[in-house]
């Protein structure tokens, strides 16, 4: 199901982030261009609106960009698995822990 945010409100303040962060995001990859309607306005679907929500949850939690490139690649990638999210998921959970030994 495709939604036109710009027509009733922007992508941009569903999901709380400046435009210019989801036009970084189509640059990086971690979304793909949307269709455009033929006035040239984005369309976007609800599935785009988590897939940022998403993101911005792993970065609160400490996830660079990459890192979170590579989580969003499980969907894609068949040769990598919930044991693959799991491991990515610990290894940042011991980076955290040792930056919190630091700071103690």
């Amino acid at each position: 199901m495709l939604l036109n945010f710009c027509e009733d409100r922007p992508l941009a303040k569903n999901v709380n982030v400046n435009l210019k962060i989801i036009r970084y995001y189509e640059r990086r990859g971690l979304l793909s261009e949307p269709p455009r309607n033929k006035s040239g306005y984005r369309l976007y679907c609800t599935k785009v609106l988590r897939r940022i929500e998403f993101i911005k949850r792993s970065q609160s939690l400490g996830f660079s960009l990459q890192e979170i490139s590579g989580l969003l690649s499980v969907k894609v990638e068949s040769d990598k698995t919930c044991a693959y999210v799991k491991q990515r998921v610990r290894s940042k959970l011991i980076d955290i822990e040792k930056k919190i030994k630091t700071l103690q």
